[in-house]
């Protein structure tokens, strides 16, 4: 297996290890669960960004910048042209364009 490998100690000790009863199904579940997700905060010009696209390549994880993220999706929509519908048709609905995520965050920011 391919590491590296973190295992924190509590005040009880380190627990037994139970990797010889791991099963195929939690190898599968494991390799199917989210990827781990950091945040990063603190004050403006402490090197936040550095760090954050750092750990990244070591991690090899994406890394995202939420201002970068933001300014990009705020770009989308203002330069976003609706689909001419068809007039005649009543139920016609555009097509989404905006992921959940995005259109969560859009609305969040319309209020506030």
């Amino acid at each position: 297996m391919k590491g590296p490998f973190y295992q924190l100690e509590s005040r009880v000790g380190i627990p037994n290890d139970d990797f010889y009863r791991i099963s195929e199904q939690d190898v599968l579940d494991a390799a199917n669960s989210l990827p781990p997700q950091i945040l990063i905060i603190g004050k403006p010009r402490s090197g936040k960004t550095t760090i954050a696209a750092d750990l990244a390549a070591k991690l090899g994880i994406k890394h995202i910048n939420v201002d970068n993220w933001i300014t990009a999706l705020l770009e989308k929509i203002k330069n976003y042209e609706a689909p001419d519908l068809d007039p005649e048709d009543e139920n016609a609905e555009p097509p989404k364009w905006l992921t959940d995520v995005e259109e969560a965050v859009n609305e969040q920011l319309k209020n506030g």
